[in-house]
């Protein structure tokens, strides 16, 4: 299913990142991916919306997210989330992220793109989740303090997210 989705999207032009659960499964780890998280720049908004059935838009505020928009919907019955323009809040400061990131991994006979990875260890740990923690494990933590500074957060990521 990713893999015709990067497909149906690719020949609309449009470039998107798996982002979320999804991609933290993809990359080794222990979740169950209850939808299908994609980033995208912000101008896809139209391609995206008819990308997609039973479109619903989101609200982009929250307490974390801060991204240009944010549709829900579905292809082949399964659920998708794109968010496009992708930026979050960190202690009250504006983080854009990037969108799509040049890493790619195989799903079944396609390539498919991915958020950044790194960058979604601060996105999850801006959340509150543990799944920054399950995502860190499986990343370098050079390239997660990279992300870190490029992105202007501090402190870096330290391992600590939840309560002991």
């Amino acid at each position: 299913m990713l893999g015709a989705l990067a497909e149906r999207l690719a020949s609309a032009g449009v470039t998107a990142g798996v982002a979320g659960s999804t991609m933290v499964a993809l990359l080794g780890g222990d979740v169950e991916p209850a939808d299908i998280d994609l980033t995208c720049h912000s101008g896809a908004l139209e391609v995206m919306r008819s990308a997609l059935d039973d479109v619903e838009e989101m609200e982009t505020g929250g307490p974390v997210w801060r991204n240009a928009w944010w549709l829900r919907g579905r292809v082949s019955g399964v659920p998708i989330d794109v968010i496009g323009g992708p930026a979050i809040d960190v202690d009250g400061h504006r983080v854009d992220l990037t969108p799509v990131s040049p890493l790619q991994i195989a799903v079944a006979e396609t390539r498919v793109s991915l958020a950044d990875p790194a960058e979604w260890v601060y996105v999850y740990q801006a959340m509150g989740s543990n799944k920054a923690d399950l995502l860190a494990a499986l990343l370098d933590p050079a390239d997660i303090a990279a992300a870190g500074t490029r992105l202007g957060i501090t402190p870096l990521y330290t391992g600590v997210t939840a309560s002991e």
